[in-house]
């Protein structure tokens, strides 16, 4: 014999209210695409940041290495 056991609760506060989402939601954060980056570079983007440069660079196996 199985037995089953069923709980009605509230979802108040778990679930957002309409158009609420909305007006908290964060903004996207821009997406950069490493063919862009890199064309017409080679394999090397030099990046300032805060007055220190930083180097991109794209190995011969296509990962990414950020180095100060």
């Amino acid at each position: 014999m199985s037995h089953s056991l069923s709980l009605d609760l509230p979802l108040r506060g778990i679930v957002p209210s309409p158009g609420r989402e909305a007006k908290t939601a964060a903004p996207q954060p821009r997406c950069l695409r490493s063919e862009d980056l890199f064309a017409g570079h080679d394999n090397l983007v030099l990046i300032e940041h805060r007055g220190a440069v930083y180097r991109l660079h794209k190995t011969r196996l296509g990962k990414l290495i950020l180095n100060k």
